[in-house]
């Protein structure tokens, strides 16, 4: 058998005796403390064709580049964020991520994904699902009867599907204006 020793140095320059005392601790093949990351907020979600905001604390300092951010699809199609503040007086990351049509994200469930570097090598993580839709709702609009005259009366009927997120409301307009019942 070998005899294993092990000497740390703080950054005060105060050493452990040889045999590894109380102060400081000395870890031999990884980290001791970990940093743990909270992500504290993903907004809007569900998250559409906008700005998507994503706030963590972390229990350490961490390095600079502070973290790597993913938007991670339900496919594989991943998306790292880079744009970033730091809130010195919160201790609050904010990582922001334009989110537009153009990229083609997958649509439907999603992760958030914050892998965090603290100054002494240890890593952390948090995953945050959200919700992805960039399409919008399909709709469409019947009138009966199809040649109405002056004297009929008309019925408008709007239908809307969401493959996503789902309908919450459906408007009918009739020459730019709102209408729920038309007399013309």
């Amino acid at each position: 058998s070998i005899a294993t020793t092990c000497q740390a140095t703080d950054q005060y320059g105060l050493k452990s005796d040889p045999w590894g005392d109380s102060y400081p601790v000395c870890t031999i093949g990884g980290c001791q403390v970990y940093p743990a990351i909270t992500i504290t907020s993903v907004t809007p979600n569900p998250v559409g064709v906008v700005t998507l905001s994503i706030k963590f604390t972390s229990s350490k300092p961490l390095k600079t580049p502070p973290a790597i951010v993913k938007l991670v699809t339900g496919t594989g199609k991943d998306f790292q964020i880079t744009e970033y503040t730091y809130d010195i007086v919160l201790k609050i990351y904010s990582y922001t991520y334009p989110i537009t049509t153009a990229l083609n994200p997958e649509n439907g469930p999603a992760n958030i994904l914050v892998t965090a570097t603290d100054t002494n090598n240890c890593e952390g993580n948090a995953l945050q699902s959200v919700i992805l839709d960039t399409i919008a709702p399909a709709s469409s609009v019947t009138i009966t009867p199809l040649n109405p005259s002056t004297a009929d009366t008309v019925e408008i009927k709007g239908t809307a599907t969401d493959a996503v997120t789902g309908v919450t409301e459906i408007k009918i307009f009739v020459g730019g204006i709102e209408k729920k019942e038309c007399t013309e």
